[in-house]
């Protein structure tokens, strides 16, 4: 888990902002073979995937002139926030994944 968290601290300082069609994504295979997947979704928003779990950093709907659809992503199992700024904490993304959505 610590070279995973390694992992993704030094994602989070190459990531750069990416359209709303088209993000960025890096893949990683662990040493026991697990999958990891990042996403820049923009800014330091980032979605993650490992061992079945959907992680957000970050999560925003909207910076500058750049948004994000969150409410076609899948739901957060966990979400992070680094810091109170708006472009790192967005309750409306929040909210939008984290309300039950219909199946």
């Amino acid at each position: 888990m610590k070279k995973i968290l390694t992992c993704l601290l030094a994602s989070l300082g190459i990531m750069t902002s990416c359209s709303q069609s088209n993000y960025e994504t890096d893949t990683f295979t662990t040493k026991s073979g697990k999958t990891l997947m990042l996403h820049a979704l923009v800014h330091s928003s980032i979605r993650m995937y490992y061992d079945g779990k959907t992680i957000y950093i970050d999560p925003v709907t909207k910076l500058g002139d750049k948004t994000i659809d969150l409410a076609e992503m899948p739901k957060a199992d966990y979400i992070f926030i680094t810091h109170e700024h708006f472009d790192h904490l967005g309750k409306d993304a929040i909210e939008l994944l984290t309300k039950d959505r219909p199946s």
